[in-house]
């Protein structure tokens, strides 16, 4: 699930840097359906996934990834939708004319010996090929990140190509000290992301849900 790294600029988690990426989101939130219409594409819609969603979800990852990857993920997809979870797992699809063409998934994380502390994983990610960068990958991400900011989650988590979710405010730096709940597969691509002013140094070793805590996924 790890791709590619980048080290994070040193002003990145500035409270002017959060500021300003914030504004982007907010400017690209809303310029997206007007890119919509210009490229002659539905607007697609986003909402929470449902378990009738599940068999679509799953098409939508087969499509998404490489041939060696698209079962596990799919696999993981469904398990991700059916367990039950405290706090919940979050799951979105993005839709054009009822059609599910984008999936993304958050699933709570625990830290060891923090029982206040929360934090997401977000993972994984996947949109029909034939509609692959046209935001709607990004569209999905920020919904969920919006959400869990309104809940006052602490942190997220991904495991994957620091150029692409850097856009995000996401930051390798700030993951060094969590450890994952299995090692990585390749020591690069761990990233975290404070939604709220974490103050001082957090740390320890991080527990996930059933469906991911396979050490074959990380």
């Amino acid at each position: 699930m790890s791709l590619g790294t980048q080290r994070p600029g040193r002003f990145s988690n500035s409270a002017l840097a959060r500021v300003l990426r914030c504004v982007t989101t907010m400017s690209r939130v809303l310029l997206w359906p007007l890119q919509c219409y210009r490229s002659g594409m539905t607007t697609p819609q986003i909402r929470a996934a449902t378990e009738y969603d599940a068999s679509a979800i799953a098409a939508v990852h087969r499509a998404a990834f490489p041939a060696e990857e698209c079962e596990t993920i799919a696999t993981l997809s469904a398990r991700l939708l059916s367990e039950v979870t405290e706090p919940p797992t979050l799951n979105y699809v993005a839709t054009i004319d009822e059609r599910v063409i984008g999936h993304v998934a958050y699933s709570p994380l625990t830290l060891a010996q923090q029982p206040d502390w929360s934090g997401y994983l977000l993972s994984p990610v996947g949109v029909d090929p034939s509609l692959q960068a046209a935001g709607i990958g990004s569209a999905l991400i920020r919904r969920g990140l919006e959400d869990l900011a309104r809940q006052r989650v602490q942190w997220v988590f991904v495991y994957g190509d620091p150029a692409y979710y850097g856009r995000f405010g996401f930051d390798a730096a700030l993951a060094e000290s969590f450890v994952t709940p299995h090692p990585l597969a390749m020591p690069f691509g761990w990233q975290a992301l404070p939604l709220v002013d974490h103050g001082t140094e957090t740390a320890g070793q991080l527990g996930c849900v059933a469906a991911l805590d396979d050490a074959g996924l990380w």
